[in-house]
């Protein structure tokens, strides 16, 4: 009997377990230490979006499948057109980027959302879609590492460590939402949610300092 019912736990709890190890170490983070910062602003992100993350190299290669998904929702995040070529998106999206990478996410923000949310919520939004922009061919590499140190240097100043940028990260997501704005590219997660991540020695957030 005692061997059915650890049977029955193993199958009940494995799914949790498999839930566990996903969000807390599956995201590989493989580059110099500044660079995994820096890209650790959007984990969140990377992890619900794309298998490994968008740390382990230089370039990673996302498969056709993953690309033809994040297409549009990134194009959308950046208030460019679905349907641009290519090299229309390569001639508009880095002078874009150099005048107004620091409004994207930022986008009428409402009299009650709280600005320190919002702006942690702008910062892993930025990161996420330079990177993945990157990667996609739109932009070159060095103006990649230009923008999103400038991202970084913002959440520096405005945030004193992964703890109080991530609790007011999951609260920016939450007020966006309820504005009745789609966030395709993320996923829901709590201030509890974040407050064991910083705990976990597994999370990338409690290995990197801030």
């Amino acid at each position: 009997m005692s061997q059915y019912i650890l049977l029955l736990l193993v199958v009940l709890l494995f799914p949790l377990y498999r839930l566990f190890r996903r969000e807390s170490s599956s995201t590989q983070y493989l580059l110099s230490k500044e660079q995994n910062q820096i890209l650790a602003l959007a984990h969140p992100l990377a992890q619900a979006r794309i298998e490994g993350g968008f740390a382990d190299q230089p370039l990673p290669q996302f498969s056709e499948k993953l690309l033809k998904s994040l297409r549009v929702p990134v194009l959308h995040s950046f208030g460019f057109k679905t349907d641009m070529t290519d090299q229309q998106i390569k001639n508009q999206l880095g002078i874009f980027l150099l005048n107004k990478w620091f409004t994207v996410g930022l986008e009428k923000l409402s009299a009650n959302d709280q600005p320190k949310a919002a702006l942690a919520f702008a910062c892993a939004r930025i990161c996420f879609l330079v990177r993945v922009a990157y990667i996609m061919g739109w932009i070159e590499n060095d103006l990649q590492w230009q923008i999103l140190k400038y991202n970084r240097s913002r959440a520096k100043d405005c945030f004193v460590s992964w703890l109080d940028y991530g609790e007011h990260l999951a609260t920016g997501r939450q007020q966006w939402i309820s504005a009745a704005k789609s966030d395709s590219l993320g996923v829901s997660f709590t201030r509890a949610q974040v407050q064991d991540w910083v705990k976990d020695k597994n999370h990338i957030w409690s290995q990197l300092a801030w």
